[in-house]
């Protein structure tokens, strides 16, 4: 009896092409191995899951880093409250931060790579000694200078895990998909804490006001900035708000800019602004996160902010802020240069 759906070779009258036959079998068995990957989680090792999070426990090499969770406040205008993010000058959009009330504030993931890598932070409450990631072994959280006293954070790397290779093709799937990995909050004694379900606790909001551009004037509004006596200087555009509503509920002591100017100093942009506290304006505000004295410089300091390294200084119940630029230098000449308003 022939063989059925096996190619016959004309030579051989009907007897079955053995190579051929093989790399058929060979073929299909890569092929129930690839659905087996995709489509059937009991073909994989990983089928301990957890109830908590749903994502599988084979998550690779586990590896906690200690750069700092940023808290950081944003100089666009109109905007208030935080960006929280790792580095200074990008706050995440790609992979957006979840928030929440509590315990755990705030999470992000993000992956790049092949080998596969991704990194995650949480910003906690303190009553969160550790966190983990599916019962794994916990991560501590910690204090920051550039958070409250109220938060802390913990930042961790995953190494390899979630990539499976399949047999035959060059392809690899995931098996823990990036949007699935959780941080899981424990108490000094290792046991979970209940995390809020409710998801996107505002972290930052915003203020409608009056854009403006050249070769219009500024319109009157709360705040105002104008630059004096500095050569090459343009002002092209800003922002002001006309009214100031007060924002309660927000972690830690945010801010809100009720003014910002764009500027070019000698082909560099800058960006000045004014903060106010955004629940108290008018008030003194606290300290930017992580402000150090500027030395040389009385009554200037520097700080990071959303839109990267800042140099600033107290006004009458606000800061006056310049970030970006060429340098130091250049945003410090600028910010000598400025003269600032606040009407409230």
């Amino acid at each position: 009896m022939r063989g059925i759906g096996i190619y016959n070779s004309p030579d051989k009258r009907g007897v079955p092409d053995r190579h051929f036959a093989h790399w058929m079998l060979r073929g299909t068995a890569a092929l129930a191995v690839a659905a087996c990957l995709l489509t059937a989680a009991s073909c994989s090792r990983s089928t301990d899951t957890s109830t908590r999070t749903g994502v599988s426990r084979d998550i690779g090499t586990q590896v906690v880093r200690h750069e700092p969770v940023l808290l950081l406040p944003t100089i666009t205008g109109g905007e208030g409250g935080w960006c929280v993010t790792l580095y200074s000058g990008v706050c995440p959009t790609a992979n957006p931060v979840r928030t929440f009330h509590d315990p755990i504030v705030a999470e992000s993931w993000s992956g790049h790579g092949l080998p596969e890598v991704d990194v995650g932070f949480a910003l906690t409450t303190s009553e969160v000694a550790a966190v983990s990631i599916d019962g794994g072994r916990a991560i501590p959280t910690r204090a920051e200078s550039v958070l409250p006293d109220d938060l802390r954070a913990a930042v961790v790397e995953l190494r390899g895990g979630p990539y499976r290779h399949v047999p035959g093709f060059n392809i690899n799937v995931r098996s823990v998909p990036l949007g699935s990995l959780r941080f899981t909050p424990l108490s000094s004694r290792g046991e979970p804490i209940p995390q809020a379900a409710e998801q996107n606790a505002p972290l930052a909001f915003y203020m409608p006001g009056r854009g403006w551009s050249r070769p219009a004037s500024p319109p009157q509004g709360v705040c105002g900035i104008r630059a004096v006596h500095l050569g090459g200087l343009v002002a092209p555009a800003g922002f002001v708000l006309i009214h100031v509503q007060l924002h309660t509920g927000l972690i830690g002591r945010p801010f809100v800019s009720c003014a910002s100017n764009s500027y070019s100093l000698d082909g560099w942009p800058l960006v000045a602004s004014v903060l106010l506290d955004a629940a108290r304006p008018g008030s003194t505000p606290a300290a930017l996160p992580g402000m150090t004295p500027l030395a040389g410089h009385t009554g200037c300091f520097q700080a990071p902010v959303a839109e990267g390294e800042a140099t600033v200084r107290r006004i009458p119940g606000a800061w006056l802020v310049v970030a970006k630029g060429e340098d130091l230098r250049q945003r410090l000449t600028l910010l000598e240069h400025l003269r600032a308003t606040v009407r409230l």
